[in-house]
């Protein structure tokens, strides 16, 4: 790649990456008490960043990586980055909860508990975990995410994915926060 090209990433964004990394799982599983993420290859965490646009996401939870698009890094800002690489991080926190319930598949997470609970969950936490992102609006933070919800009256819950995070967040507002 060459300076200029949509899909480079500079070391700057690299270091960014690592310290919302850190952040990131500080946060789950420091301070809100969730289970460590799962990844196939722990201890090590492969973060790929490269050009997934043409998927129609900007960030990805497998088994044994994170892909995060590369140019995501030029478009959007270091919060952007920062609440992608946060809510795909959930996603394997979901998949060890997964995990410890059918005995180690490590499948998506959305086939086995729906869109409205892997994305909407996952959505949800980006409120919960960085203030710094409140006042963001618009995709890919929360405030995009509830716009949409509520925007949507007459779409059913389980026909939700993303948009499902306000509806999350509710519950947990409601319901209480205590670990279980």
């Amino acid at each position: 790649d060459t300076p200029g090209d949509a899909d480079r990433v500079s070391t700057t964004d690299i270091d960014n990456t690592e310290a919302f990394t850190k952040d990131s799982y500080d946060s789950l599983v420091g301070s809100m008490g969730f289970r460590a993420p799962w990844l196939s290859t722990l201890p090590d965490y492969g973060i790929f960043v490269h050009d997934i646009a043409s998927a129609g996401v900007l960030g990805s939870a497998h088994p044994d990586c994170f892909e995060l698009d590369a140019p995501m890094f030029s478009t959007q800002t270091a919060l952007a980055v920062k609440t992608v690489l946060l809510h795909e991080m959930f996603h394997t926190v979901q998949r060890n909860y997964k995990d410890s319930i059918n005995g180690g598949s490590s499948g998506y997470i959305g086939s086995t508990f729906g869109k409205w609970v892997s994305e909407g969950t996952a959505v949800a936490i980006e409120d919960k975990a960085f203030a710094d992102t409140d006042d963001s609006t618009g995709s890919p933070f929360y405030e995009g995410w509830a716009s949409s919800f509520l925007n949507s009256p007459d779409e059913t819950l389980f026909n939700k994915d993303y948009d499902c995070g306000l509806w999350w967040n509710y519950l947990m507002e409601q319901l209480g926060t205590n670990k279980v």
